[in-house]
């Protein structure tokens, strides 16, 4: 389900389907309709025939002295021949006045047609084990001043006609398979042109993403031009208002900590003024932090997870230098953030600190992806009691199996990951028997 939703969010996909589905639909139909159309016209053009053969036998058929007399031959030799499959028979009633050489002695319709004078009728019937289409036309001859009133009967082999339109059907067919083909080749060739410039538009946005390229490049059509023009304006004004946004963060962070320091050393503070200043400096540390989170705002470019996980990595080798860890890594060299890369930093900084304070020898560093990005540190500490596993996610509060306070730490790291739309979930590690730090991220 989850693959045909994403095969339908492609406007590519949905064109061309619309279009399969429009040539499947159109191209049978248009064969149904012909072959209705011609199977009409020859059955028609059937008809027209029997017709001109009736008024031929009448031409022909003479009455005297109230009697029928037809010539031995008929103009047409289809009437001469026996078993010709076209057959004519003169009547009155049911009592047979005169029937063609091409028909056999004894060979006829269990019962004639009799439509009133002047009136013609087409039936169908069985006959001779076949199916036959007849034209009955009944006509009055005057002879000594008296009607002598009698109906012509033309019968015709339908097998002929229907196998004319067999092969007119197969020859349809074959020819609508091959047109149908063609028609859905075409649509694909004209649909894969007509979607180049989307498809080029969306590969230049994946290189912005990435950081190959600094704004779109491409030439596109008048539909399009506008809008990369735009998104180019876009990310142009994005990078200025973001060197802004840092310079002016950089200069509060200054002029905010500078008179902090100086409050610090001074030697009449008491005990209590010294903790108020403490907690003031990781407060103004907190909020700078979390205004810097590029999360929802900016556009983002492709960080790739392993290798700022390697840098970590090392950095931590080195200030937890006398635990001698063991830091294990299970990551995909593939994966990438979309975001800011100091705050991947950040995230990942923060959890892999802890995870290093509170692991006694070993850390475990995971990876996986599926609907999103997981990223797991685990410790094998004496872990983090289950009531703790909340509260130690709000400001200030930290876990006793750490050494020194990391409370505002984690709680920068759950501001970024929201920030981005994810989630910190905090549980027992598995494999190591110690805390593991979940990063869910879409």
């Amino acid at each position: 389900m989850a693959n045909a939703s994403s095969y339908f969010a492609s406007l590519s996909s949905r064109i061309l389907l619309s279009a399969v589905l429009l040539v499947l639909v159109m191209v049978p139909s248009l064969a149904l309709l012909l072959n209705s159309v011609v199977e009409q016209q020859l059955q028609q053009a059937s008809d027209d025939e029997m017709v001109a053969l009736n008024y031929g036998i009448l031409a022909v058929a003479e009455v005297d002295n109230q009697q029928l007399f037809m010539p031995d031959q008929l103009p047409d030799p289809n009437f001469n021949l026996a078993d010709s499959g076209q057959y004519a028979v003169i009547s009155q009633g049911q009592n047979i006045l005169w029937q063609s050489q091409s028909m056999l002695a004894g060979d006829m319709p269990s019962a004639l047609p009799t439509p009133p004078l002047g009136n013609s009728e087409f039936s169908q019937l069985m006959f001779k084990d076949s199916n036959y289409r007849s034209h009955s036309f009944t006509v009055s001859f005057v002879s000594d001043e008296q009607e002598f009133q009698l109906t012509v009967h033309i019968f015709k082999d339908l097998t002929p006609l229907q196998q004319r339109l067999a092969v007119f059907q197969q020859k349809l067919f074959l020819w609508g398979a091959v047109t149908l083909a063609v028609l859905l080749l075409l649509q694909f060739v004209y649909l894969k042109w007509a979607l180049s410039p989307v498809r080029r538009l969306r590969r230049e946005v994946i290189k912005v993403e990435k950081g190959e390229q600094n704004q779109l490049n491409g030439d596109y059509p008048t539909e399009l031009q506008q809008v990369a023009e735009q998104l180019n304006g876009l990310i142009k004004s994005l990078h200025h208002q973001q060197k802004r946004f840092a310079n002016a963060l950089s200069d509060l962070a200054h002029s905010l900590k500078t008179p902090l320091a100086v409050l610090a050393t001074n030697d009449k503070l008491d005990a209590s003024a010294n903790r108020q200043l403490s907690s003031m400096a990781d407060i103004i540390e907190h909020q700078l932090k979390r205004a810097q989170s590029s999360g929802q705002i900016g556009w983002h470019v492709s960080v790739n997870i392993s290798e700022t996980v390697e840098k970590l990595v090392r950095t931590m080798n080195k200030i937890y230098a006398d635990k001698e860890l063991h830091i294990e890594q299970h990551l995909d060299s593939n994966a990438s953030f979309k975001g800011d890369q100091r705050d991947l930093m950040e995230m990942l900084g923060n959890l892999l600190d802890n995870a290093c304070k509170a692991a006694n020898k070993n850390v475990r560093i995971s990876l996986s992806q599926s609907s999103g990005i997981i990223i797991a540190f685990e410790d094998d500490g004496v872990g983090i009691a289950p009531e703790q596993q909340q509260a130690i996610l709000k400001r200030g509060v930290r876990a006793d199996s750490y050494d020194s306070g990391h409370g505002i730490g984690l709680a920068i790291v759950r501001d970024l990951i929201d920030s981005y739309g994810g989630t910190l979930r905090i549980s027992d590690s598995e494999q190591l028997a110690g805390a593991k730090f979940e990063i869910h991220l879409p």
